[in-house]
């Protein structure tokens, strides 16, 4: 189950959803000029193109396709997909989410590009992964990685600093960091999106929440792995790859640094707690 809130002016709104039988998660490629058309399709899903050029057609017109544009699908949609001179491949996947209609209610539109958000990318291709492997629990697993794409898709779709009171100007950089702590990112980035100077961001930053902007991303990534770890169902090097680490090294050392355990203790610990 994901709960994301919407915020408008005056109100916030919540919305459930949940993620129900996953039939396929499939990398293809296409010969030139390939053409598919769906006249109804049967389940929700997304279809995220890897390489080559195409075209989207639905009834609300005709859209272009490029290395990493992202198609939202709905059940029951018509629609069709064109690939141009040269081979077209893509990552294609169906499951079944509640309430019907879900990505429309949450706001997402039919087509992203993501050449900006490198985030996305390795987040699908983890998803892919994940199925593929086949290893215990992948379902669950494979459940996971696509409710926490959604849930960053609607943020991503959500920023917007011109109705963010004064005082609160560095919340665009809190989502930022919640939804790519597994990226680096640099503190003029994060000025940015709040629209204020790097030093006066600093300044406004650590008073606001105690932390360093980097420290405070170091903060949301330890929080992240100790979930990870407590449940169980990833690997510690899974666990550091989800995370953004280069290796079990650097992962374990910053662990270690905030929690005075290595991950393999904190698992282990946290195990006995609940036998």
């Amino acid at each position: 189950m994901i709960r994301i809130g919407k915020a408008g002016r005056l109100m916030q709104n919540y919305y459930d959803i949940s993620i129900g039988d996953i039939s396929i998660v499939i990398k293809k490629r296409e010969k030139a000029e390939f053409v598919y058309r769906c006249k109804s399709r049967n389940k929700d899903g997304f279809i995220f193109v890897t390489d080559g050029l195409g075209t989207f057609e639905n009834a609300e017109g005709c859209s272009q396709l490029q290395k990493n544009s992202l198609l939202i699908l709905s059940k029951g949609e018509q629609y069709s997909v064109l690939a141009s001179n040269d081979e077209f491949e893509y990552i294609t996947t169906a499951f079944d989410i509640s309430p019907d209609n879900a990505f429309n209610t949450i706001g997402l539109p039919t087509l992203i590009q993501l050449t900006e958000h490198p985030h996305f990318v390795k987040q699908i291709e983890w998803l892919l992964k994940l199925w593929d492997e086949r290893s215990p629990l992948y379902v669950l697993k494979t459940k996971i990685q696509l409710g926490q794409l959604i849930l960053d898709l609607f943020h991503l779709n959500t920023i917007n600093t011109e109705d963010i009171p004064r005082e609160n100007r560095i919340l665009p950089a809190i989502n930022y960091i919640h939804r790519f702590y597994d990226q680096k990112i640099s503190v003029t980035e994060l000025a940015g999106l709040c629209k204020l100077s790097v030093s006066h961001f600093r300044r406004v930053f650590k008073d606001k929440t105690g932390f360093t902007p980097l420290q405070y991303k170091e903060s949301v990534r330890i929080y992240w792995a100790k979930q990870l770890l407590f449940s169980k169902l990833f690997t510690i090097s899974e666990i550091a790859a989800k995370l953004g680490y280069y290796d079990i090294y650097h992962f374990s050392k910053d662990f270690k640094k905030n929690t005075q355990l290595s991950p393999k203790q904190y698992m282990q610990i946290h195990t006995e707690k609940r036998s």
